[in-house]
């Protein structure tokens, strides 16, 4: 086994363009690379928002950020970026993949979970004002989250084998319109005890695809870590949501590789409670907390497990 890191910077003479930090792990024929960049401007903010349909998209973006594991023996690509993350806030996108139950599928989007609408605490209040008689009210179509909670468990994908160069990442490659990616249900569970110290890390990466504030009413977020161990690597796809004074979930979506076999595992589970259920098990949001940039680790343990579902990626 060889192992290879490479560090890369893009855009540094680019007026209005945040430097773009490409960092590059490989090892058993897989390439790791994760591309860092700042938040996006404002105005291709709000492009992404009409590009997904969205009604509404968080203040904050790192869209230029993306993980690629790639294993080119078999043209296969898993990836996590903000915009595929987003893209599942559309309501109309969440209904067309969400399957309830399944076997085996060839759509890699499939999520597990819809997300349930969810109101700020004043919403009742406002709900019940009275408004002047003859006052025109306009209802609108809802047609994507307001708290961006996204499903999103990672994109699997496989490019064409044309001799395309996939040095710095497949963001130009052409993609296999009949790819032959399959999920399959499994009961089969991700080892912990392989993700213990005793199996030391090799390369280990980390980022923000976007958050939001959600109007100073909560915090909306989504991550990723990732590691590599001499014979498997390990990721964390996270949603974290805190709606003050209502809930706090997390979607996380676990996925596993053991090098050498045909397939990633993943698992993908809801933790969800509300406030009121939170404070009777003695649980503090105070200050501290509520500006810990790590609060979803910090208030996972006291958040209740709802749902579980795995599946295998076979490429």
């Amino acid at each position: 086994m060889q192992s290879k890191d490479k560090i890369t910077v893009t855009n540094v003479t680019k007026i209005g363009q945040p430097a773009i930090v490409t960092e590059q792990h490989d090892q058993n024929k897989w390439k790791f690379i994760v591309r860092k960049s700042g938040i996006l401007p404002s105005k291709e903010i709000d492009q992404l928002a009409d590009d997904l349909n969205l009604q509404g998209i968080p203040d904050v973006i790192y869209g230029n950020s993306v993980a690629q594991l790639i294993f080119e023996d078999k043209n296969f690509v898993y990836e996590v970026s903000p915009q595929d993350a987003l893209s599942f806030c559309n309501i109309a996108k969440q209904k067309a993949k969400y399957q309830e139950t399944f076997e085996k599928t060839f759509d890699t989007e499939t999520i597990n979970v819809l997300p349930p609408e969810l109101k700020i605490k004043q919403a009742e209040f406002w709900k019940n004002k009275k408004v002047a008689e003859g006052t025109e009210i306009k209802t609108l179509e809802k047609i994507s989250d307001w708290t961006y909670s996204t499903p999103y468990k990672g994109t699997a994908k496989q490019f064409k084998l044309d001799n395309q160069d996939i040095t710095t990442g497949i963001e130009n490659l052409s993609l296999n319109p009949k790819q032959e990616i399959s999920i399959e249900k499994t009961d089969e569970e991700i080892p912990l005890h392989n993700l213990t110290a005793n199996n030391p890390i090799k390369w280990f990466n980390e980022f923000l695809l976007f958050e939001d504030e959600l109007g100073d009413c909560g915090l909306s977020q989504s991550t990723f870590r990732f590691r590599v161990m001499g014979d498997c690597f390990f990721g964390l796809v996270r949603h974290y949501l805190r709606i003050d004074d209502v809930c706090v979930r997390i979607y996380d979506t676990r996925i596993y590789h053991e090098f050498g076999k045909d397939y990633i595992l993943r698992e993908f589970s809801v933790r969800e409670n509300s406030f009121d259920e939170l404070k009777h098990k003695g649980f503090k949001f105070g200050a501290e907390f509520i500006t810990n940039h790590r609060q979803s680790d910090v208030i996972y343990p006291s958040l209740e497990l709802k749902s579980t579902f795995r599946d295998k990626v076979f490429f």
